[in-house]
């Protein structure tokens, strides 16, 4: 209840401060409007984000084939950002290239992403959405590289209205409710406002973890069958050869080989599997034993669905004070609350270490054997199992208030409006029961107290006396004692706070009256923008071990890529030493459209647009960007278009300025494919340069008169990014270094006596090229019927399709990456909405299609599968309708929503690391929870 009360005192706030004069009407930008028939836009009303999916808005605009791997609370398995924010990605290049809009207006940022969360919109008082695809930076400001996304309000309703629903899936779990109140009101013949509560809730103490009854899922994994850098088998039930949930030992040559622990500490040779690999294998010595029971209870696998509470508070209001000059005040409250065990976490929790022969848990039987061989030590790995560690947990409460006040009116012919904007975001994430890996070493060391009897942490006799270990039981499951757990595991956390100023204005008017082909239009502005963070992080006794006195310092047994790195690995920035940066940037732009040619032989009208924009950033200087659009109606049924962009994108705040340490896996390609962890050091580079792109569109509209209702549209794309800011990740580090990328190579510390990687720095970098090409295609076709009744039926049709050509990246000195048509972004995908209505009751039928792809289009030797590839998926939804008018109570709508109604699973993705050969897939694409029911009432008076 206080996330309600929070959400009533902020709305209570918004109203009273509407009530004392400030507001106005909130209309689009000038901008906006000139060249909109210019470039392709896709329009979707409310109703339709409804059918693709009730009450929640990220998942409507998911099914639409423009955006790929759009950030959900589904996604919300990273820790890299405010988790469970919703962010759109238009053409899966990322949603920091999508320009996000409320009502025409720039959002402040919920994160250091630079992205705003779509989640915490009012979407009761959200009338449609508009996608504008295609390079617009000139005419809607910087970050549009990809496009834009204009979700628009309905500031003019009058009256109340809500709704109420509830869901669950067929498996009855991951239940789920939601409601809203919204309403509008004249205040006198000068003034109006709206004010809206959203409010939506699934399960949030968990989340859905398991996978009971899904039994899609099997482990699928690859083989390493044979060897490096040849094809893997793909196969079912695959687990780690070189990791055990009791810990298994790898000492070729000796007797101790392959020798690995049960419950209780007991110590049996390594069962083989089926399908036999260097690193991994099918069958054998599994996880924790049979595949039935990973499926029961999550047994240390990806959870299916966090627990995500969200909410917002919405006020708007609008004053005239007089015919020609109104003015208006926004407020705005969101709250994102996200809770999971973090599943991943502790299944690639993957750890080694050494173990002596003075450890007090050690079994008679590997002592005997490593007195034989005179050894004093050996390596033992092991991942961390939900029978010693838990479960980690993840929780992220993100709180955004944001106020708006602005002016819009008529000086002589010339339209002027503006307006001031400040957003601020408080994120704090907690990690509970995550792994002090500081702790982890101390507890692992232990000995036998010559004077006591009593078994302690070495550091405890040699160091310490004080330090509070406890020593631990490192072999086999469930063995180490509650005491022993406590003491290393611990609960993180950190908060940061985004802030974002946001100031612009802006005039329109048109000239040159007499002009053949109708007036000029013509618009230019300045606008002023402050993006900044602090982020602070802990607990405070962060430890870093010198390389020289790891021993000393009471970690003996530490894996060399542990060495000289922050021991916590959670991030760097402690709470005396905050990390945080800002950058501002004022931008000046200009305008135009005009009419060139009207009513002449195959010329209904043609129209050309021009628009210039220069961004003046702060530590990156300044960047130009333009369009130009010509648009020939050739008559009522035929149109083209073309347009032709520069588009510019600075870094944001995480890409300059993020810092955090951590662990990693890699294959090295320099050592003949091995697989072994090392350390990276991940984060912002703020001499990253600004991002310039040039893009070209061409669409042909046909909107025959013969066939009354029916439009179709064709729009091909090609978005080419230089400098592109991007983070290649470790592997690519590594694997790009090995392909000729020379200044890779200086982000990789290799040991001078084994030559194998020791640390990588993953930072951001302006790789040299990033593309996208594709073509989109939408057909819609409305029409009355009479199968039934006699002017109360009617038939509508709408079709979406994408067919993505490239989505690559190129590195200098290295081979061109292209992703179209890899697991996550598919070469072809559509949506089909239906919708029949007769009287009262409406049906609409929805299908989201992606086609087959292959796992990797350019595979490493490592990632070579006997078979590459996804299959194909075809995702039907249907929703049921029944409108009811009453004579006091208004209007109201019974629905029920079936998502996934053929039940259909999704695409076997086996992972290929080796390491577990775990299953994989992508929430953003895939539907992981199957059918589910949502029930609901919508109403309003």
């Amino acid at each position: 209840m206080d996330f309600l009360n929070t959400i009533g005192i902020g709305a209570a706030i918004g109203v009273l401060v509407g009530l004392t004069g400030t507001g106005s009407g909130s209309l689009l930008t000038p901008l906006l409007i000139l060249v909109a028939r210019m470039t392709p836009v896709t329009a979707v009303g409310m109703t339709e984000i409804n059918q693709l999916s009730p009450g929640n808005i990220i998942e409507a605009v998911t099914q639409m084939p423009q955006f790929l791997n759009n950030e959900t609370p589904a996604t919300a398995g990273s820790a890299v950002g405010p988790l469970g924010a919703a962010g759109v990605n238009l053409r899966g290049i990322g949603s920091n290239r999508t320009l996000v809009l409320l009502d025409g207006r720039r959002v402040p940022s919920f994160n250091r992403l630079g992205t705003p969360d779509v989640s915490t919109f009012p979407e009761s008082m959200i009338r449609g959405i508009e996608v504008v695809t295609g390079g617009a930076s000139a005419a809607y400001g910087s970050d549009a590289v990809s496009g834009t996304v204009n979700f628009l309000l309905d500031t003019d309703y009058t009256g109340i209205k809500g709704h109420v629903q509830g869901g669950i899936t067929e498996r009855n779990d991951y239940g789920n409710y939601e409601f809203s109140i919204s309403g509008g009101h004249d205040l006198g013949e000068q003034a109006h406002f709206i004010a809206a509560i959203d409010y939506f809730n699934s399960e949030v103490v968990e989340g859905l973890e398991g996978y009971e009854d899904r039994d899609w899922f099997d482990n699928w994994g690859a083989v390493d069958i044979n060897g490096s850098g040849r094809p893997r088998v793909v196969a079912r039930d695959v687990h780690s050869r070189e990791y055990t949930a009791g810990g298994l030992i790898v000492l070729p040559g000796s007797a101790l080989n392959m020798i690995h622990f049960l419950e209780g500490g007991v110590p049996v040779p390594f069962q083989n599997g089926t399908v036999v690999g260097a690193t991994s294998q099918a069958g054998g010595t599994g996880f924790l034993g049979d595949i039935g029971s990973l499926q029961e209870d999550g047994g240390g696998l990806p959870g299916l669905a966090p627990g995500v509470e969200r909410g917002s508070a919405f006020f708007y209001g609008d004053y005239d004070f007089n015919a020609d000059w109104t003015g208006y005040f926004q407020y705005m409250y969101g709250k994102n609350k996200v809770d999971l065990h973090d599943n991943t976490g502790r299944m690639y929790s993957a750890w080694g270490a050494t173990i002596y022969r003075e450890n007090a848990f050690l079994p008679a039987s590997i002592a005997a054997i490593m007195d034989a061989e005179g050894r004093t030590s050996f390596p033992l790995r092991r991942y961390a199992s939900t029978m010693d560690l838990g479960q980690e947990r993840r929780i992220q409460d993100n709180d955004l208030n944001a106020y708006t006040v602005g002016f819009e009116g008529e000086l002589n012919d010339i339209r002027v409006q503006g307006y001031y904007q400040y957003g601020e975001v408080v994120s704090v994430f907690t990690g509970v029961d995550y792994t002090r890996t500081d702790r982890m070493y101390r507890a692992l060391d232990s000995m036998v107290d010559p004077l006591t009897g009593a078994i302690k942490c070495r550091s405890t006799l040699t160091l310490s006396p004080n330090d509070g270990c406890v020593p631990a039981n490192p072999f086999g499951p469930g063995t180490m004692s509650q005491e022993a757990v406590d003491y290393i595991l611990g609960t993180m956390w950190r908060e940061s706070t985004v802030q974002q100023h946001f100031a612009e204005l802006s005039a329109d008017t048109e000239i040159f009256d007499d002009w053949q082909a109708g007036a000029v239009s013509v618009a230019a502005g300045i606008s002023y923008r402050e993006d900044s963070f602090d982020q602070f992080s802990g607990p405070a006794d962060l430890v870093a071990v010198d390389t020289l006195s790891a021993a000393a310092e009471g970690y003996r047994g530490l894996p060399g890529s542990f060495v000289g790195d922050n021991l916590l690995q959670f991030g760097l920035g402690g709470e005396d030493t905050p990390i945080g940066g800002a950058f501002d940037v004022v931008e000046v732009f200009g305008e135009t459209l005009i009419p060139l040619v009207r009513d002449m032989s195959f010329v209904q009208a043609i129209d050309l647009s021009g628009a210039v924009r220069y961004a003046d950033y702060s530590g990156s200087g300044g960047v130009l960007a333009w369009k130009a659009g010509l648009d020939w109606r050739i008559n009522d049924d035929f149109r083209v278009r073309l347009t032709r962009s520069h588009d510019t994108r600075a870094a944001t705040l995480r890409e300059r300025y993020d810092q955090s340490g951590g662990g990693a896996t890699i294959n090295d390609p320099q050592l003949g494919g091995i697989r072994y962890v090392i350390s990276q050091l991940s984060g912002g580079n703020p001499a990253v340069e600004p991002e310039e792109s040039d893009t070209w569109t061409a669409g042909l509209v046909f909107t025959p008169t013969f066939l009354d209702g029916f439009s179709l549209s064709a729009d091909w794309y090609d978005i080419k990014i230089e400098d592109y800011i991007f983070q290649l990740g470790t592997q690519r580090v590594v694997d790009d270094c090995f392909a000729g990328a020379a200044e890779l190579c200086a982000l990789i510390t290799r040991d001078s006596a084994t030559n194998q990687v020791t640390l990588v720095q993953n930072f951001f970098l302006n790789v040299a090229e990033a593309r996208a090409t594709g073509v989109d295609l939408e057909a819609s076709y409305r029409t009355p019927l009479s199968l039934f009744t006699e002017g109360n039926e009617d038939l509508s049709i709408r079709f979406f399709a994408s067919w993505l050509q490239e989505n690559s990246f190129t590195n200098l000195g290295a081979p061109k990456q292209d992703n179209a048509g890899n697991t996550n972004t598919p070469e072809w995908t559509f949506t089909t909405m239906a919708n029949y209505r007769i009287g009262p009751l409406s049906a609409a039928v929805t299908g989201r299609y992606l086609d087959s792809r292959v796992q990797f289009t350019s595979p490493t030797r490592a990632q070579i599968l006997d078979d590459n590839t996804v299959d194909s998926m075809f995702i039907t939804n249907l929703r049921l309708n029944y409108e009811f008018d009453t004579d006091k109570l208004g209007s109201h709508t019974l629905f029920l929503n079936v998502a996934n109604l053929f039940d259909q699973d999704p695409p076997i993705v086996p992972e290929f690391s080796g390491f577990f050969g775990a299953q994989t897939t992508n929430p953003g694409l895939h539907d992981l929870l199957g059918r589910r029911f949502t029930v609901g009432l919508e109403f309003e008076f």
